[in-house]
């Protein structure tokens, strides 16, 4: 219910009116915060004079550029506000007034919440920054020439090695259904799929996680901690060479800044998205060109009906991608996933022409990211 509230408090007059309120309320419910910074202080052999906050969350941003003032006075610090927007979605309650730093992954989503920011009377200044998101960087490795090599076999359609394709399972824990139906009819069409389910240990995710578990070709991974699933998804990649992952457009959508021969390229299969973040962070795929325009999509959409392979301008095209957009119906779907691997797509795919000379695309953003606040500090 809270989810769905959310989202339609994200379009037009509706949104504006969410975020002056909850812009107020948030701010305003600093005690807990402050209480909490109070006992890191305490514990801290000696007082540090610089405290650096970073947020990943809109409603800890909002609080964190409330106490700035106060508690850098309060306890004779220097208080830096860093806030990271984890979609490229422009909603307006980004715009964290009192900010030091506000990274956004493109020029687009800058533009758009500079503009509202300063519409708004009363709110403090902020510098927005643009950034290649930021990709863990063990995901950026360099794959070996062995690890590569099993990649590719994996997608190689008259090859026999076995495809392993990872599944996050979102915290909103949405799309099982399509998840489970899809899985079923990809296996009855091939054999050589193993998949691995990353996923966080909650009641709506029980069922699913409980049936995934009697398969003989799945492997689940689960924990009630955050942390600990973050973990197990790095640990996976760092383990297996996966070739192919069924995701949401969530963040996980900015794995198309890492190109197939490092260990987090594996082929993005994306599906429908939930929400406007989602919907906003595949049109920063599109325009990058990372992913076929929708119009692409149908295309190929109509190479699979008709049974026909494609011809060689689209194999050019793909070497073009990093991900594709999969049909609503999981069955669908599959046979969409299917005819892509059987005529050559994946295989292109993975033969990447690289990306283009743009600012925005780069997974070296964790990087960037700390050198960028590095010389904030130090001025």
């Amino acid at each position: 219910m809270t989810r769905a509230i959310f989202e339609w408090a994200q379009y037009g007059w509706r949104e504006d009116v969410f975020t002056v309120v909850y812009r107020g309320w948030i701010r305003s419910h600093t005690k807990l915060l402050e209480e909490q910074l109070q006992t890191i202080f305490d514990r801290h052999p000696q007082r540090p004079k610089t405290l650096l906050a970073i947020a990943t969350h809109m409603g800890l941003a909002h609080q964190f550029a409330a106490i700035k003032e106060s508690f850098s006075k309060k306890h004779n610090v220097r208080m830096i506000v860093v806030v990271v927007v984890t979609d490229d979605a422009p909603i307006k309650i980004w715009a964290v007034g009192g900010a030091d730093m506000i990274f956004v992954p493109s020029q687009r989503t800058k533009q758009l919440l500079e503009t509202y920011h300063q519409s708004q009377a009363g709110l403090a200044r902020a510098e927005y920054i643009v950034a290649p998101y930021m990709v863990h960087p063990a995901l950026g490795e360099p794959l070996s020439g062995e690890a590569y090599e099993t990649r590719r076999q994996q997608l190689d359609p008259s090859a026999n090695t076995t495809i392993h394709i990872a599944i996050p399972v979102s915290g909103a824990a949405v799309q099982m259904d399509f998840f489970e139906k899809y899985m079923r009819a990809l296996e009855d069409g091939e054999p050589r799929v193993r998949f691995h389910i990353v996923s966080k240990d909650m009641p709506s995710t029980t069922s699913f996680l409980g049936a995934m578990r009697q398969k003989s070709n799945v492997r689940v991974t689960s924990s009630s901690s955050d942390q600990e699933v973050v973990d197990a998804y790095q640990t996976l990649y760092a383990q297996e060479t996966i070739a192919l992952e069924l995701t949401k457009p969530s963040e996980q959508a900015f794995k198309a800044l890492v190109d197939p021969k490092k260990r987090g390229g594996s082929i993005l299969l994306l599906s429908d998205p939930v929400g406007r973040q989602e919907s906003d962070n595949l049109n920063f795929l599109e325009r990058h060109g990372l992913i076929p325009k929708h119009a692409g999509l149908k295309m190929q959409w109509k190479f699979q009906q008709d049974a026909a392979p494609p011809d060689a301008g689209m194999l050019e095209d793909a070497r073009h991608w990093r991900g594709l957009r999969l049909p609503s119906d999981p069955v669908g779907a599959a046979a969409f996933t299917l005819w892509c691997l059987r005529h050559g797509i994946f295989a292109s795919m993975l033969d990447f022409a690289g990306y283009a000379d743009h600012p925005e695309l780069a997974s070296d953003g964790v990087k960037v990211f700390w050198k960028m606040v590095e010389e904030h500090l130090s001025y």
